[in-house]
């Protein structure tokens, strides 16, 4: 016990620092090769059909287009997923390790070996893709969290928290769109968040509009993003500081800045503008919000214009580099946009144009009462009434536990809220406030689709940027006799949690046959998967 007591409560007070003992790069590396052994030990030798929704249906995608064909998966829409597991297939079939590229080469599902050998080649190709997008998260989130809070010790603790957070874990061994989308609006919100903290770079309109397209991106790809995306924007003034007198932005030259701002942002808007206005004009699956087309869409457009105002207003930007960083995000914004045109589908446009309709009309497949009063306000309203209340169950981890450990870092961050208040540190208070309201609003949007434990990468990732910006302001908790025991407890919590869920799957000795019943839709070149019956004689799609 001794030992022990000594372990946990040093009396050096390591504190913090003897959790990083490797330094930044060692860290790093240690983590990225964790990421690996998690992944070998539990994942990639899944069988093929062991995550089949949505493994199956991105490969699928990966087939059709090297086929030949466009794009017939529309969900997400995962537009940007799709593109590049079709690149990572071709990548795969020039080094020999797919045996094929095309659905007409996959042979019946009767040769059952020959059959289930190119689908689980497909499939464990397509999961060495997640893991290479999640160790290219976890390395860029450190770096610019270390560039935000200024504190290696701090990032490299916070890259462990998302490396080993739940949502990470599953969507590094599952062919989803969910990683790809929330690491483009994590990394959007760290370099707006280094934007607002750098108020004497001249290129920060730049800094800015890079942000807006990596945060259109993540909505091409899952335009469940947009929630995330809408609930940022009034945080980030939080974090601003006053502009002192700028040379460039005051003086002749910045006109000659906002000129070119402005014609690269005019190029890309005019077709981009085309695409939305395209999009508007389709049809959706039930009526537009309030009956307005557009209309919605028009109030996000005001949402960011607003948030932008409001920072220039508050922390005193000058005139020429604010409206350098409105033309900037319109710029940012438009080059998302048109990374539709990138294997274009049409129905890729109605989807990312019109989100709101489109997901409503999936919530309402999961849960018929969204329909109930013909309402779509009143049957959102009820709903996320519900889930306020399943939100709130599952932060006490005991009502609704989860292989969640964020949701005891959550615990730490509403201590630190206190803490703050009670010490007098409103400004922090209302920053790490910001970002956890964000958490809380789009995890109760998320209970309309069951808040999965994939679906929670979205907003771990802020709940673990709160904490690392809590401690960075509380500099005395890193060597707290405390600091070190409780990092441990995390550490060894993370680890645990985090496996649950993968390690669950090792164990299913069977191919779930009820997955058989969403081929028709999403599959519906292949004449069925070999532990699926046989289905009626059709024709194929044309």
């Amino acid at each position: 016990m001794l030992k022990i007591r000594s372990f946990l409560f040093p009396p050096d007070h390591r504190g913090v620092a003897g959790l990083v003992v490797l330094g930044w790069r060692g860290t790093l590396a240690a983590l990225l090769v964790a990421i690996v052994v998690s992944f070998l030990l539990a994942g990639y030798w899944y069988p093929y059909w062991r995550l089949a929704d949505m493994d199956l249906m991105m490969a699928y995608q990966g087939f059709l287009v090297g086929s030949g064909f466009e794009q017939d998966f529309f969900i997400q829409p995962g537009h940007l997923s799709i593109i590049l597991t079709s690149a990572w297939y071709e990548l795969f079939h020039r080094l020999g390790l797919i045996d094929t590229l095309t659905l007409s080469q996959i042979p019946p599902p009767s040769d059952v070996t020959g059959f289930d050998h190119i689908w689980t080649q497909a499939v464990r190709a397509g999961r060495v893709l997640s893991l290479v997008e999640a160790m290219a998260f976890v390395v860029i989130f450190a770096a610019l969290l270390r560039r935000l809070v200024r504190d290696w010790q701090i990032a490299a603790l916070a890259a462990f928290c998302l490396a080993f957070s739940g949502g990470l874990m599953m969507n590094a061994r599952t062919m989803r769109t969910d990683m790809l989308s929330a690491a483009l609006v994590t990394i959007g919100l760290l370099l707006l968040l280094i934007a607002a903290r750098s108020p004497q770079s001249t290129w920060r309109p730049v800094l800015v509009g890079v942000a807006a397209t990596l945060c259109t991106l993540g909505i091409v790809n899952k335009v469940h993003s947009v929630f995330l995306v809408c609930a940022l924007i009034p945080a980030i003034p939080f974090f601003g500081e006053v502009t002192p007198p700028q040379a460039f932005w005051r003086s002749a030259k910045a006109i000659a800045a906002l000129g070119a701002v402005a014609v690269v942002g005019v190029t890309l808007a005019i077709p981009a503008g085309e695409l939305i206005t395209r999009g508007l004009s389709m049809p959706t699956s039930i009526p537009p919000p309030f009956g307005v087309r557009g209309g919605y869409q028009v109030l996000i457009a005001a949402l960011v214009f607003a948030g932008i105002l409001a920072y220039a207003l508050i922390w005193r930007v000058p005139l020429a580099e604010t409206l350098a960083t409105m033309l900037a995000v319109v710029a940012g914004v438009a080059l998302g946009l048109l990374s539709i045109k990138i294997l274009y589908h049409a129905e890729n446009v109605a989807v990312i144009v019109n989100p709101i309709e489109h997901m409503f009309g999936w919530a309402a497949g999961s849960d018929p009462k969204l329909r109930s009063s013909g309402s779509i306000l009143l049957d959102l309203l009820h709903s996320l009434g519900n889930g306020v209340l399943d939100m709130a169950a599952r932060r006490t981890f005991v009502l609704r536990t989860s292989g969640r450990p964020t949701i005891f870092i959550e615990w730490l961050v509403i201590a630190g809220l206190v803490l703050a208040w009670r010490r007098g540190r409103y400004r922090v208070f209302w920053q790490v406030l910001g970002l956890m309201g964000v958490v809380w609003a789009v995890d109760t949007v998320g209970t309309l689709r069951g808040l999965k434990l994939e679906y929670v990468i979205l907003t771990d990732p802020l709940t673990i940027i709160a904490a690392a910006w809590l401690l960075a302001h509380f500099t005395e908790f890193k060597t707290h006799r405390f600091a070190f025991a409780v990092g441990i407890a995390l550490i060894a919590v993370h680890v645990a949690l985090s496996q649950a869920g993968p390690v669950k799957h090792v164990f299913r000795t069977a191919p779930a046959v009820e997955e058989c019943a969403w081929m028709d839709n999403f599959a519906p070149r292949i004449e069925r998967f070999s532990f699926c019956p046989p289905r009626p004689v059709r024709s194929p799609p044309g």
